[in-house]
């Protein structure tokens, strides 16, 4: 009677395969039966879902490449890669070293672009078009080169810029203080100023000149907002709140 009791329990318990009959026989359990058909149809309906998803992002994917192919055709413009100067040039040259990389740049731009315009790329609204108002060329002043802001007093600053890369924008930046210093009386302050982009330059090339003692320094405030500036600086950047002028500041 103990055995048989314990197999009985054996037999009924949550979770068992079957059931426990009088006269000796099992039969199936139908909570499990139900688990496994819930099982096969749940992976069964996955499978077509994974089935219905890739196939639709494969169409999305060829309909996409199929309208852009029965686009416009590129322009010259599209097409031509300009051959920038790069961060390590930028470095070995000076500011006339530059100007002449750029013009460079420009009278590669018009012999391959404009000069080869289409006529029906010959219009006013393109900029590249060399008969059009707002072609930077016809300007008194092409404001898409760099130049140097030279007031009638003492000079006191300059701008430039190069294309791509964070390096790039770096050296272009350390090359633009190099020439503003050069412009500079002895013992003038110097002082960085920018814009948008060039806002964020300037603060980037201030914590270089702290950490390399190479490049020149702008001018800064007083000991004191300095030692502030300082620890501001080493909770947000430590690595560059532990260049030595930091630790004299």
């Amino acid at each position: 009677m103990t055995n048989g009791a314990a197999a009985v329990e054996s037999a009924t318990r949550p979770g068992g395969g079957s059931t426990w009959r009088p006269g000796g026989t099992f039969a199936a359990n139908p909570t499990h039966e139900v688990i496994c058909t819930l099982r096969t149809t749940t992976i069964r309906w996955l499978k077509r879902i994974a089935l219905v998803a890739g196939a639709s992002l494969i169409t999305l994917l060829a309909v996409r490449v199929w309208d852009t192919q029965r686009g416009l055709p590129l322009s010259p413009w599209h097409t031509h890669v300009l051959q920038d100067m790069e961060a390590t040039a930028i470095a070995r040259t000076d500011w006339a070293g530059y100007l002449r990389a750029e013009q460079a740049l420009f009278d590669d731009l018009r012999r391959e672009v404009t000069d080869r315009l289409p006529a029906a790329d010959r219009v006013p609204s393109n900029r590249y078009f060399d008969g059009g108002p707002i072609y930077p060329g016809s300007f008194r002043n092409d404001w898409n080169r760099s130049y140097t802001l030279a007031p009638s007093g003492p000079v006191v600053g300059s701008s430039g810029h190069s294309r791509v890369t964070q390096e790039d924008w770096n050296e272009a930046t350390r090359l633009a203080v190099r020439e503003a210093q050069r412009g500079l009386p002895p013992g003038a302050p110097m002082h960085l100023v920018g814009f948008s982009n060039g806002g964020a330059l300037a603060m980037n090339y201030v914590l270089d000149a702290m950490a390399e003692p190479t490049l020149p320094r702008p001018a800064r405030g007083s000991r004191r907002w300095s030692r502030a500036r300082c620890r501001r600086r080493s909770r947000a950047m430590p690595r560059r709140a532990s260049s030595p002028s930091c630790r004299r500041s």
